[in-house]
């Protein structure tokens, strides 16, 4: 595949700083190296996503992005995610209590996935269940914003013509799983209830196969921002009716933010090269084992996309609360000692012990 270098875009790290708004860790040794990326791709900042009970290979991630903050306060941001203790009920859980406690630690805001099909069947919960509602009165009163990945392609629904990657990792959805209309119909209730939440839906609210109900979404509520991260349908589609999708990304330059799911663990960041290359140029080329056609923005937009758009929702990073960051260390030390992955988090839970030693938090 070819992509096009940093020093063939348009603009420039030097005079636009860019943060991208959202990336995951898993290990600390592995998370150091972003130092790296970061200088190679030219980016100002990043924010870390956390996703403890995803999945155990996610459970430390928390504490990781709480260790970036501390190294490079005023570049990192973290959306801190919840605990969800096995064994216990969704409904019968203190969401609440546990957004305060990530908030006091000096989390920047909260990452949910709830909403990931695969997630929601085995929680068996609705994004606007009454459960969740102190939880979103507490953010909306505090000025906390939430990514929330909602829902997932709409063509992983389809089954033996869902796309590979879509079958490889068991996302192919059928009657059992929720549909994504339901999904759409939560959000907006959630929106309806608490107009001044400010949500960003990752991957476009994966509506970039709508733009009439995506425009009307966004108009009516004027909190919700959408990230560009890739699920790369969206570059399908908008490389189908690029004019239209310029015009669109001009009209709701306040409302989109810059992102890649990237795990900066050394690698080339293919991602924010192929997504600039979309942003600030009209060429054509290849990305993602697809053909691609940019739409080439205004600077005025790319600005706000690449930074003022996050920076009005964040503002400056938190400094963390060393008692309480101490705290989450131990209740994820309890939890992994009755992981299936338990080796693997003890081995990294070791390395974050030593680290939070020398930088005198424990």
């Amino acid at each position: 595949m070819t992509y096009y270098s940093k020093s063939d875009a348009i603009t420039k790290h030097e005079y636009i700083p860019i943060i991208d708004a959202h990336i995951h860790v898993r290990t600390l040794k592995r998370a150091l190296n972003q130092n790296d990326v970061l200088a190679e791709s030219g980016l100002r900042g990043m924010c870390v996503q956390c996703l403890p009970r995803l999945s155990d290979e996610f459970l430390t991630s928390n504490i990781i992005g709480m260790i970036l903050k501390l190294m490079q306060y005023g570049e990192t941001y973290v959306f801190g995610g919840i605990h969800r203790p096995v064994g216990i009920e969704p409904e019968s859980q203190d969401y609440l209590g546990m957004v305060e406690f990530l908030y006091k630690m000096g989390v920047d805001g909260i990452k949910m996935y709830d909403a990931k099909p695969s997630v929601r069947k085995q929680l068996n919960m609705a994004l606007d269940s009454p459960q969740f509602e102190p939880m979103y009165s507490y953010l909306e009163e505090n000025d906390i914003p939430v990514m929330n990945h909602v829902g997932d392609p709409a063509n992983f629904w389809d089954g033996d013509n869902a796309p590979e990657i879509a079958k490889q990792n068991g996302w192919t959805y059928d009657s059992s799983y929720v549909h994504p209309e339901k999904y759409f119909e939560e959000v907006t209730n959630v929106f309806m209830r608490h107009p001044r939440l400010k949500m960003i839906l990752a991957h476009f609210f994966f509506l970039s196969v709508n733009m009439p109900r995506l425009k009307a979404f966004l108009e009516k509520h004027r909190n919700a921002f959408i990230d560009i991260t890739p699920g790369t349908e969206m570059y399908i589609d908008f490389s189908n009716n690029p004019d239209d999708w310029k015009a669109f990304f001009i009209e709701f330059q306040d409302r989109i933010i810059f992102g890649t799911d990237n795990g900066f663990f050394g690698e080339t960041p293919y991602e924010i090269n192929a997504i600039r290359t979309f942003l600030e140029t009209d060429r054509t080329f290849n990305a993602w084992d697809m053909k691609i056609n940019g739409i080439a923005l205004p600077e005025t937009a790319l600005r706000k996309i690449y930074y003022d758009n996050f920076k009005s929702i964040v503002k400056e990073p938190r400094l963390p609360d060393f008692r309480l960051l101490k705290e989450e260390y131990e209740t994820v030390m309890k939890i992994a000692e009755q992981s299936a992955l338990k080796d693997k988090l003890l081995e990294d839970l070791r390395y974050i012990s030593e680290v939070l030693v020398h930088m005198g938090v424990m």
